[in-house]
């Protein structure tokens, strides 16, 4: 009888990478060969330590080390959200977006590694700070819709939570659910974006059976805009005796 493959997650990881270095691969975010054994090429790569270094209009720091987190977010009890950088729909061409399209539509391990390694940093320098013992910490993240997981294969903040709770050295919990059939988020007024996620969420079966009392959640997302999933979110697990922080690739932020 043949030997089953071994398709665990570091095998396929380091097959990835191998085949990068032995043919070459298109860069994720503009399609060019040019990559070779990383995942960005020299361009784009250039133009995404260009986006992480923009300063904060709020702190005056580069948003890879910014906390500031959205009103909605502040109000539900969570003061800081850990990031990479600002995010605009209109920048067609950045690197960050296509990233950030690519690990909604695109299951690929590889890259959520790569976000994770580099959100690491400033979400452990958060979690530092704040003398947050590692031994009590839990990793989760707020659910994609369902609709959406059976229609591209995969939840990406689930992929981007798992790899930077293994960066963290933390476990990894899916202490939320999500119903589906609900309204697009990204179509919605502010308000009606806080009237429609108070439906939407509520513990798993997971989070119901896990202790949060005196634990200390990070909860991650690749995106938050308004924050009003997140503070949802955040409402929960904090009713439920947690403190929680917040991480995400990048935070849509305020104008003017």
């Amino acid at each position: 009888m043949a030997k089953k493959e071994d398709g665990s997650p570091l095998r396929v990881r380091f097959m990835k990478r191998l085949r990068r270095i032995l043919w070459g691969e298109v860069c994720i975010s503009c399609g060019d060969r040019g990559a070779g054994d990383e995942l960005l090429c020299a361009a784009c790569a250039a133009k995404f330590q260009r986006k992480l270094a923009e300063k904060c209009p709020d702190c005056g720091s580069p948003r890879f080390e910014c906390y500031c987190a959205p009103p909605r977010l502040r109000d539900a009890g969570c003061e800081f959200l850990a990031k990479l950088a600002s995010y605009d729909a209109s920048e067609a061409d950045c690197p960050l977006n296509r990233v950030i399209w690519r690990q909604k539509h695109v299951r690929d391990r590889e890259c959520a590694a790569f976000l994770a390694g580099l959100l690491a940093v400033p979400a452990g320098e958060l979690l530092d700070g704040q003398g947050v013992d590692r031994s009590h910490l839990i990793v989760t993240y707020v659910p994609r819709d369902p609709g959406k997981i059976l229609a591209d294969g995969h939840d990406q903040a689930r992929l981007l939570a798992e790899a930077l709770a293994e960066k963290l050295g933390a476990p990894c919990v899916r202490l939320i659910s999500r119903k589906s059939g609900s309204s697009e988020q990204k179509n919605l007024s502010a308000d009606e974006r806080d009237a429609n996620v108070k439906k939407l969420f509520s513990l798993s079966k997971e989070g119901a059976a896990t202790s949060l009392d005196g634990m200390t959640v990070l909860m991650v997302d690749d995106l938050v805009t308004t924050g009003a999933t997140a503070a949802a979110c955040v409402g929960l697990l904090r009713a439920a005796g947690a403190e929680v922080f917040c991480a995400a690739v990048a935070y849509t932020a305020k104008r003017g």
